[in-house]
């Protein structure tokens, strides 16, 4: 596919959270002919059952399926990663695989944006949609650095504006625009190129690997514990662990949030199974008629069950700031 013999390019769009009603009005302004690879990640959770590709289906003219492993790549159609499963394209034909989560994602919108800017370079467009936090914006870079050209949903109109907000940001964006105007725009790309043909620049999609390029970090990963390897590139802090769990900053913040959050709860859990713990023994040295050490055990229940307060309120405190500060 990189050796500049195939005359299409690729479109790859990702979104999360308020993703679906600009990736319908964007599908369903694509005319029949639209000469181009059309890839989708849109964020689910692992064990939804996804109807994405039957609206995409009923919304425009092009049909709509689930990516199939090892499937070859062809134009005029919507291709949508699976719940779970990270979605790639590479020399012709279509990835679907279950490799580590990046940025909390499996499919990861940096994913498949990478394998496009690496398989495609100039013949790359991405597109990113409403979404918090900022996966994508990785991919945008790559898939610029390469020559291609990016995308993204105007953060004012977006539901979410976390992504789109994130890659202008970054200074990865060639183009911010209203979900109709975008469709307007991919017309335009996709027919521009088909016109000039395929230029494919030598390869500089290939995105820098943490593991290999940064350094050991003093900070673990959220997902395995591993230690993670930080590498800044254009101003921005990019993290992997030895196993691939993969971050930006704000993912990385937003995962801390969460084991904060996690650890307080076991906090308060084993808390209160010693409080109840005190009290049984309390009430078993009562009936022992051992009124001393009953009072010295419901002191300790007591002191307990102030601890568990203490935690209670700072969680509290922890839930109501912001999930992600940088």
């Amino acid at each position: 596919m990189g050796n500049g013999t195939d005359r299409y390019p690729i479109v790859v769009i990702g979104g999360s959270a308020g993703a679906l009603e600009p990736l319908v009005e964007i599908v369903s302004r694509f005319p029949p002919d639209f000469a181009a690879y059309v890839f989708v990640v849109v964020h689910v959770p692992a064990d939804a059952v996804s109807s994405l590709p039957n609206i995409l289906a009923r919304s425009g003219h092009l049909f709509a399926a689930h990516a199939l492993d090892g499937a070859p790549l062809l134009p005029r159609r919507i291709i949508v990663a699976p719940p779970d499963s990270h979605l790639m394209v590479d020399d012709g034909v279509m990835h679907v695989g279950t490799g580590p989560k990046e940025n909390f994602h499996r499919p990861s919108i940096d994913v498949l944006f990478r394998s496009a800017a690496r398989t495609f370079r100039t013949n790359a467009i991405g597109v990113l949609l409403s979404g918090a936090l900022d996966d994508g914006v990785d991919g945008l870079r790559s898939i610029r650095r390469a020559g291609g050209t990016t995308i993204v949903q105007d953060p004012e109109e977006a539901a979410f504006r976390g992504m789109p907000q994130a890659a202008v940001q970054a200074n990865v964006v060639d183009v911010i625009a209203p979900a109709g105007s975008i469709a307007d725009r991919l017309c335009e790309e996709v027919s521009d190129r088909a016109t000039r043909g395929a230029a494919f620049t030598e390869p500089g999609g290939v995105a820098p690997d943490e593991r290999k390029e940064g350094q050991a970090s003093i900070f673990t990963c959220p997902d395995c514990s591993g230690t993670l390897f930080e590498l800044d590139t254009e101003g921005d802090m990019r993290f992997r662990c030895r196993t691939g769990h993969a971050y930006s900053a704000a993912s990385l913040l937003s995962g801390q949030s969460d084991g904060i959050e996690r650890g307080l709860w076991v906090a308060i859990r084993a808390l209160e199974e010693r409080t109840d713990l005190y009290r049984k023994l309390a009430g078993r040295a009562s009936l022992r008629s051992d009124p001393s050490t009953a009072q010295r055990f419901e002191r300790r229940a007591t002191a307990a069950k102030s601890d568990i307060d203490d935690i209670q309120r700072a969680l509290n405190q922890i839930m109501s700031r912001p999930r992600m500060e940088a």
